[in-house]
This record gives structure tokens, C-alpha cells and sequence, in this order.
């Protein structure tokens, strides 16, 4: 059985554990590891990949959370049983008054949720819903009709607005939302740790989405932001405008303020190169007088004249959680 992990070679683009975790999934999905195999010990291949035993677990981690291996206390780790058969999966885009500058990774997740799709041997069809806000009450005729006519078996969500959620959350067939990765690299003690240090933290974070477990996250881990300084926006109010136009006007507002803040973070990526461009107006020295921690999706990197804390995220680990929810159906 080790024989099947001797040609794991690193490739420089990521982690170790992130490298492991795709070694391993490739083989999960080109068969080449079956249904209820068993996987050799962490510490053999630690020893066989010269790495260390956490860095594996971590992978093992990964996938196990994913839905491909399967962790039984006391016997080890072993592949998923065989998920029954989804043929094909309908792909739905709320493209409602959308900025095309945030399109960019919504496609990119897309682009990425296809190509697994096709690895996994499902075939798909792409909803772009183009329908006025008051139409979007149900769900288009053309997802209708797929549904009912067992055309597709499950819908991934790419892009759901909250004028979507109601409808989607109903429809009769398996059903999955994008969500942020929840973990960022390096965990949130690394961000939280040099935000403790600061008196006056303050935030630039959407209502929806992410930020229901950014702040709280960073609040359990010790990090106290006052209602005072933090900028919560409504979809409503960022939905086809200019989001460097409405970051500038945020953290500009907030680094007037006479009791200034010592630190800000700022989610999601669009609204990041407006917030540069305010702290650079400001004349303050980052990290000194002010520590900034920057949404950034890893694929789509920016470039930053400021020596700053990144809240890494990685859109292809997002498309592999969308295309592992709606393909992992329990057996029957």
C-alpha cells in the first residue's frame, strides 16, 4: 500500500499539509485509491515524504472535513465509502447589478468549481440569473424546469444574494452556497496576537457573508472592537457601486477621527486598494502608528506598499468545498 505514495513530489505552490491534502485527493478521484481503503500510518508517511507527522494529520484534516477519508478512533484512516452518482449539477450566479471588478473571483471560483466538477465525472450547466431585483423571488424558469425534469440532481451556488437565499434554501434537490474558507493560513491567533497589542482597533466589514464569523473570531481570541469603529455595509449600499471609492471613503472617515484608530482591518479584497490609498493620504507609518490586516484572495494578489498582516484566502479550497458539498450525498 505505500508503493501508491512513493511519487509525491512538491511542487513549491503551497503548504506542505496543502500539497499532501491534493497528492491525496488526485488519487481519491482517478480511482487509484478505492472506496474503504486503508491509508499507511502519519508517521510513515512523514518518514516516506521526509516531513513531520503534524503536517500530514493537517492534510488528513482537510480531506476528512471535505468528505474524502474517513478517520475511525483506534483503527486509522481510511478512504469514504462511494457516493451515489450525481450526473449533473446546475451552477447558479445572482448577477443582479453586479460590479464587474467583483466578478473577477466569483469566476475565477466558477472557473475552478467546473474544472473539479469535470474531475469528478459530473457534468454541469451555468445559470447566470440576469432578472430584475423584484423578479428574484423565485427561482428563473429555466432552473425550474432542470429541476423538475431531473435534468439536475443538485445546484451550486456561486454567487446567492439575500434577495436569493429565501427561494434557494427551498428548492427539492441537494443545494449548496459558497462560503469563505472559514480558517485563514497561519490561523487566527496570527492575526489576533499583534491586534491585542492595539488600544483602538477598528473594522471595514460587510453585514452578510464572512464577516457573521470574521469579528467573531477575532473577538473570542481576545481582540475587542468597539461599535464605535467598526464600518458594517449592507449589500444594498456596495451592490454595483465602486468598492476602491467606498473603502477610500470609510477608512478615510475612520483616520479622522480625533481618537484615531491603531489599527484596521479591512474585508473583502475590492475594497482594499481604496483603504491603501486613504492610509497613504494619512502620512502614518504602518505598522507603527497604524497595523493593518488586508483581505486577500491568495490567486488574486495585489500589490501593497505597506508592510502589512494578510487574511489569506484561497478560492480553489472554496470551489473544492462547493463541488465536494453538492457531489458527497450519503449512501443509501
Amino acid at each position: 500500500m505505500l508503493n501508491e505514495f512513493t511519487d509525491f513530489k512538491r511542487n513549491g505552490t503551497g503548504s506542505i499539509q496543502r500539497e499532501i491534502a491534493e497528492f491525496i485527493r488526485k488519487k481519491i478521484v482517478s480511482g487509484k485509491l478505492l472506496p474503504g481503503e486503508k491509508l499507511p500510518s502519519l508517521r510513515k508517511l512523514a518518514e516516506l515524504w521526509n516531513t513531520n507527522s503534524f503536517s500530514v494529520n493537517l492534510a488528513m484534516d482537510e480531506l476528512t472535513e471535505l468528505g474524502f477519508l474517513t478517520k475511525q478512533h483506534g483503527r486509522g484512516v481510511f478512504v469514504s465509502p462511494a457516493r451515489e452518482k450525481i450526473r449533473c449539477i446546475g451552477i447558479y450566479n445572482s448577477c443582479l447589478n453586479s460590479d464587474p471588478r467583483q466578478e473577477v473571483s466569483f469566476q475565477f471560483i466558477q472557473a475552478e468549481l467546473c474544472r473539479r466538477l469535470t474531475e469528478m465525472g459530473c457534468s454541469y450547466v451555468i445559470w447566470n440569473d440576469v432578472r430584475p431585483e423584484a423578479e428574484h423571488t423565485v427561482p428563473p424558469d429555466e432552473m425550474s424546469r432542470a429541476i423538475v425534469s431531473g435534468e439536475v440532481q443538485a445546484i451550486a451556488g456561486t454567487l446567492v444574494r439575500n434577495c436569493d437565499k429565501e427561494w434557494f434554501s427551498a428548492l427539492p434537490v441537494k443545494k449548496a452556497a459558497m462560503s469563505a474558507d472559514r480558517f485563514p493560513e497561519g490561523g487566527w491567533e496570527r492575526l489576533a496576537a499583534p491586534l491585542r497589542e492595539r488600544k483602538r482597533p477598528a473594522a471595514i466589514v460587510p453585514v452578510t457573508g464572512p464577516q457573521s464569523f470574521l469579528l467573531e473570531s477575532l473577538q473570542n481570541a481576545g481582540v475587542h472592537f468597539t461599535p464605535s469603529r467598526v464600518r458594517q455595509l449592507e449589500e444594498k449600499e456596495y451592490l454595483g457601486k465602486d468598492w476602491t471609492a467606498i473603502g477610500y471613503n470609510l477608512a478615510k472617515e475612520l483616520l479622522s477621527r480625533k481618537t484615531r484608530p491603531d489599527a484596521l482591518l479591512a474585508y473583502p479584497d475590492n475594497l482594499v486598494p481604496g483603504v491603501l490609498y486613504a492610509v497613504y493620504e494619512s502620512g502614518l507609518k504602518v505598522p507603527d502608528d497604524l497595523l493593518l490586516v488586508l483581505h486577500r484572495n491568495v490567486e488574486l494578489d495585489y500589490c501593497c506598499p505597506f508592510p502589512v498582516l494578510y487574511l489569506d484566502t484561497r478560492l480553489s479550497a472554496i470551489a473544492e468545498r462547493l463541488a465536494n458539498a453538492v457531489t458527497n450525498t450519503p449512501e443509501k
